[in-house]
């Protein structure tokens, strides 16, 4: 029912707070900008080395923790952004869209004989992104559940207490782009949790990427970035995620594309149930843009 209840009250807000913040629906306005309903791409490009950016991968990783026998973990997501509408200024201005983003991120331990599932996080909301030359903005407020897998809950096969993480949050970010470069910064605010999640509402979120040229005229191109994240709740500890490699395809925003990215992490698990436990981890990440 909790559940239920936080799903309404996330769509009305949700819906509320974009309609305030989107272009007026007047005669002047429709004579500015351009519509186009469930547009491709996204005026603000998702974030490359963010662990838990909405988008589709799976990865393979050797982690170092307190866990044990918890050293090969396998980590897949699905979900994106999808565009429900777009407005672009006539001259190529200003670009504003509204999309619903949603992914589920869950984790196994290879370790195990039945590559037990440890945790999923379910997320979704709506999301407010802006365009004008090289500057860029996000606004989204978002629900996050997480669950740990059923043989952690059944064997105790980690050392983990269950915790109702179940929360919603305001997430505002800024980006400049300068050449081949993209730097950013935002950050993060629980805006309502659960009675027993009790974390300490804010974060704070920058970062740099690189997309670099076509290489020798083909659709590949190098790709990377640097994430770097601090949490009140963690006494301000920085977590960081790096991630670089290959794209092939498309370039964003409206590209298909494949990346082939090597991964390193330092920080605290950034996942649901475990995210006031370290670890440190290297690893593959196959991931699709659609």
């Amino acid at each position: 029912m909790g559940g239920i209840m936080s799903f309404r009250g996330l769509s009305a807000a949700g819906i509320i707070w974009l309609c305030c913040l989107f272009p007026p629906a007047s005669a002047a306005a429709a004579d500015r900008y351009l519509s186009t309903p469930f547009p491709v791409g996204n005026p603000f490009y998702p974030l490359i080395a963010a662990p838990k950016e909405a988008r589709t991968f799976i990865s393979q990783y050797k982690m170092k923790s307190d866990f044990p026998n918890a050293s090969n973990v396998a980590s897949v997501a699905y979900g994106g952004h999808y565009g429900l509408y777009r407005f672009t200024e006539k001259g190529g201005g200003k670009t504003w869209q509204i999309s619903f983003t949603a992914a589920l991120f869950a984790q196994f331990n290879l370790d195990q004989p039945s590559d037990d599932l440890v945790n999923a996080d379910y997320t979704f909301g709506f999301t407010l992104t802006h365009r004008r030359g090289p500057f860029s903005t996000r606004a989204r407020i978002y629900h996050q559940s997480s669950h740990l897998g059923d043989e952690v809950l059944l064997d105790h096969s980690l050392p983990v207490t269950w915790r109702d993480i179940n929360f919603e949050a305001l997430e505002l970010l800024a980006a400049y782009d300068w050449k081949r470069w993209r730097f950013y910064g935002g950050g993060e605010y629980i805006v309502r949790q659960a009675e027993d999640t009790g974390m300490d509402p804010p974060m704070v979120r920058v970062g740099i990427e690189y997309r670099g040229r076509d290489l020798s005229g083909r659709a590949a191109r190098l790709v990377g970035g640097l994430d770097l994240v601090s949490r009140q709740e963690l006494e301000w500890s920085v977590d960081a995620s790096f991630k670089a490699g290959f794209e092939l395809g498309g370039k964003e925003p409206e590209g298909r594309n494949l990346r082939v990215l090597l991964g390193l992490y330092n920080g605290h698990i950034p996942y649901g149930q475990f995210y006031t436990e370290k670890a440190s981890s290297v690893g593959l990440e196959l991931a699709l843009s659609f």
